[in-house]
C-alpha cells in the first residue's frame, strides 16, 4: 500500500475534486455536467473495465475496418466531410500530422503569427519554412485579432512556392476571421488550407454560432472536442473535406506516427458520445441555452461600471460564448487572483488586461447567475490596484527573424543564459505561454528587447553556440 505522501498527484486531485472551482474554462463538459447520459451512466461503474486494448471485436483505430471505422464515418456523416479521424494525443497530433502529410524540408508554408506551439512543434519536425502572416493586433487588449484576406493574398502572391497555409480560427479569446475567403485565396493560389479550430467544434451545431471552416473551403479542419464539446480532456477530431487536396493514406500514416500505438478506448468512446450528444436534440437544446446564457451575461455585465469585453469594442464576428473581460482599475492578473481567490472561480487564462472566461456546456445557468453577480461586487468595491505597472500596454510581438531553420536550431548545441543576455543571440527551443499556446520565441529566431518584455527576468534561455 502506498503511503498517502507518496502520490502527491493523485492526493492533489481528490483535495481539487472534493473542493472544487466554479469552473469557467476547458474541458467544456464542467465536470461531468453535460457528458452524454449514457455515455456519464456507463462510466460510474465501469471505467477500469472499458479502458481495453485492440481486442478483434474493438477494432483498430490505424487499421480500422469496424466498428472504429464506423464510428469515425458517422462523425464524417454529421460534420459533412470526406474523412473524420479520432486524435487521441489532442488537436497537437491532428495538426503535426497534417504539415507532415503536406509540406517537406525546407518547403514553404504560410503560418500565422499566432499559431499554437504544436504548429511549431510541425515545423521543427518537417525541417519546413514559415513564411509568417501577422494578425491584426489589438493594442487595447494586448491580443492577436483577425486575419486579414488581403495580407495573405499579397504572401502568396510574392512566394508562389507556399504549398499551404495554416491559421487559427476562431482566436483562443473568440475572434473569427473571414475563412471562406481566404480558402477562396488559397484555391486561386493552389494551396491547400489547415484551419486550427480548436475551439469552435461546437459552431455546427447551431445557426448563432459562427460557422465552421468545415463548411468555409479549409481542406482541413482540427477541432478540440474536449474543449467545447464535452469530451475528455486530450480528445480531438481532425476533418479532411471533400474536394481536399491532402492524401488520405499518407495522413493516415502520419496520425500512426505520432500517436500512441495503445490509443485509449475511453477517449475515443468519449469523442463518439460527445459528438451524438451535442448533435442530439438534448444537446442542442442546452447549447441553445448556453450561447443564450453568454449573451445575457455579456449585456448585463456592459450595463455595469468600469467592464468592457472585448467583443463590444471591435468589428470582428466572435464567439459568444467567450468573454474576455476588463475591469477598469484592475490588471488581469488581479482579477484573476481576486476570483479565484475571493470566490473560488476557475477562469481559462488572462493577460495583464483582463480575464477569459469560457461558457460551456456543462455551465449551469446559476453559475452564469453566480458570476454576474461577483462582477458586480467587484465593479462597486473600492479597492487601491496593486500592479498599476501592468495596466500599461505591452509591444506586439513582431514578424520572426528567422536565422536558421527551425529544425536545425532545434537540434542544435547550446547554453543557458538569462533574458538580458541573450539580447543578439539565437533561440534553440520555443518559448511558447501555455494557454493560449502562441511563441513568443521561436527556434532560430534572432532574440530582441521586445521579447524580454514578454518574458520573465530570471528564466533561463537556450542559446545557440554558434552565432
Amino acid at each position: 500500500m502506498e503511503r498517502k505522501e507518496d502520490l502527491p498527484l493523485l492526493n492533489k486531485l481528490i483535495q481539487y475534486v472534493n473542493k472544487p472551482k466554479v469552473q469557467f474554462h476547458v474541458p467544456g463538459h464542467v465536470a461531468g455536467n453535460a457528458i452524454n447520459p449514457v455515455f456519464f451512466k456507463f462510466l460510474c461503474g465501469n471505467i477500469f473495465k472499458a479502458d481495453l486494448t485492440e481486442l478483434d471485436e474493438l477494432d483498430n483505430l490505424y487499421q480500422a475496418t469496424g466498428v472504429i471505422k464506423q464510428s469515425q464515418e458517422k462523425i464524417a456523416e454529421i460534420f459533412g466531410t470526406a474523412y473524420s479521424f479520432l486524435l487521441v494525443n489532442g488537436s497537437t497530433s491532428g495538426i503535426i500530422s497534417l504539415i507532415l502529410s503536406i509540406v517537406k524540408k525546407n518547403e514553404k508554408i504560410l503560418v500565422a503569427r499566432n499559431c499554437h506551439l504544436s504548429v511549431i512543434n510541425g515545423l521543427i519536425l518537417s525541417g519546413a519554412k514559415p513564411i509568417w502572416i501577422m494578425p491584426e493586433w489589438l493594442p487595447e487588449w494586448n491580443l492577436f485579432g483577425e486575419i486579414n484576406p488581403a495580407s495573405i493574398d499579397c504572401k502568396l502572391s510574392k512566394n508562389p512556392d507556399i504549398k499551404a497555409v495554416i491559421i487559427t480560427n476562431p482566436t483562443y479569446e473568440g475572434i473569427v476571421s473571414d475563412v471562406e475567403a481566404i480558402a477562396k485565396l488559397c484555391k486561386k493560389h493552389k494551396v491547400v488550407l489547415i484551419v486550427d479550430e480548436a475551439h469552435g467544434g461546437h459552431w455546427k451545431f447551431n445557426s448563432n454560432l459562427p460557422k465552421s471552416s468545415v463548411e468555409l473551403g479549409a481542406d482541413a479542419v482540427v477541432q478540440s472536442t474536449h474543449k467545447t464539446c464535452g469530451s475528455l480532456t486530450q480528445s480531438s477530431v481532425l476533418h479532411i473535406t471533400k474536394n481536399s487536396n491532402f492524401d488520405i493514406t499518407f495522413v493516415r500514416q502520419n496520425l500512426k506516427l505520432i500517436q500512441s500505438t495503445s490509443p485509449s478506448y475511453l477517449l475515443m468512446a468519449s469523442i463518439e458520445s460527445a459528438i451524438g450528444f451535442i448533435n442530439s436534440y438534448d444537446g442542442r437544446s442546452l447549447l441553445s441555452k448556453i450561447i443564450d446564457n453568454s449573451i445575457n451575461l455579456r449585456n448585463k455585465l456592459l450595463k455595469l461600471p468600469n467592464i468592457n469585453i472585448l467583443s463590444n469594442k471591435i468589428n470582428s464576428k466572435f464567439d459568444p460564448t467567450k468573454l474576455f473581460i476588463q475591469v477598469k482599475g484592475y490588471s488581469g492578473y488581479d482579477l484573476a487572483e481576486i476570483l479565484e481567490q475571493k470566490y473560488n472561480i476557475g477562469i481559462e487564462s488572462n493577460n495583464n488586461i483582463g480575464i477569459l472566461l469560457l461558457i460551456n456546456l456543462g455551465n449551469s445557468t446559476d453559475q452564469v447567475d453566480f458570476v454576474g453577480s461577483v462582477f458586480e461586487k467587484i465593479t462597486t468595491d473600492v479597492v487601491k490596484n496593486k500592479s498599476e505597472e501592468q495596466l500599461q500596454q505591452q509591444p506586439c510581438l513582431e514578424e520572426p527573424v528567422i536565422e536558421i531553420n527551425l529544425r536545425e536550431a532545434y537540434f542544435g548545441s547550446s547554453v543557458k543564459v538569462l533574458p538580458k543576455d541573450a539580447i543578439g543571440r539565437i533561440s534553440r527551443f520555443p518559448i511558447a505561454n501555455c494557454p493560449p499556446g502562441f511563441c513568443i520565441l521561436l527556434p532560430g529566431e534572432r532574440i530582441t528587447e521586445n521579447h524580454l518584455n514578454c518574458l520573465s527576468p530570471s528564466d533561463h534561455i537556450d542559446v545557440l553556440i554558434r552565432n
